[in-house]
């Protein structure tokens, strides 16, 4: 087996990335949703840090009430750390808005933040641009390239890569983005 560099479609993943804008380049998508068929499951491993961003205080709210995962809500240009209350409430009002928008219990929907520290998260411009990013939700290749470019901040290229093997019969398709510097 050999890994290559890009994505792959995942069935039952799907992508969609806007300009919400949170990024200071405005002219860049800088929001993401990744959504998942329903009866996913998922897991997460967060920082051990006792000072953590608003977004992985929700995930672990959202992890301890159930396993299931509808959509990933991740947003780059703004950390959303260092906030405190401020950023609880711009985290649960995001989050609130998608599950509204997208008729899913706000429980399955983990959020992210990457980008500058001690900002306010503009909840306004996330929650406006939401509507076209469950618009934009597609598992095509080109969408996991845009995703990749949407959650970069200080990355000096997207972080793709895929790989597919056989097991017990049956094709596997892994798919693999991630974000940081350099």
């Amino acid at each position: 087996m050999k890994s290559s560099v890009g994505g792959l479609p995942i069935q039952g993943v799907r992508l969609g990335a806007v300009k919400a804008p949170v990024y200071r380049n405005k002219d860049r998508d800088d929001l993401l949703l990744m959504a998942f068929d329903e009866g996913s499951v998922g897991a997460a491993v967060t920082t051990t840090n006792q000072f953590c961003a608003a977004p992985v205080h929700v995930l672990r709210a959202h992890l301890a009430s159930t396993p299931h995962v509808r959509f990933w809500l991740l947003n780059a240009g703004n950390a959303n750390a260092g906030t405190g209350e401020a950023g609880m409430e711009a985290c649960d009002q995001t989050v609130a808005e998608l599950a509204a928008n997208a008729g899913v219990a706000k429980d399955s929907i983990w959020p992210f933040s990457t980008g500058v520290i001690g900002e306010p998260l503009p909840v306004e411009s996330i929650c406006h641009a939401l509507p076209r990013a469950i618009d934009a939700l597609n598992g095509s290749v080109d969408h996991w390239e845009r995703a990749s470019r949407a959650v970069m901040t200080t990355d000096t290229h997207p972080k793709l890569r895929h790989i597919q093997c056989v097991i017990q019969g049956k094709t596997v398709t892994l798919t693999g983005m991630a974000k940081g510097s350099g």
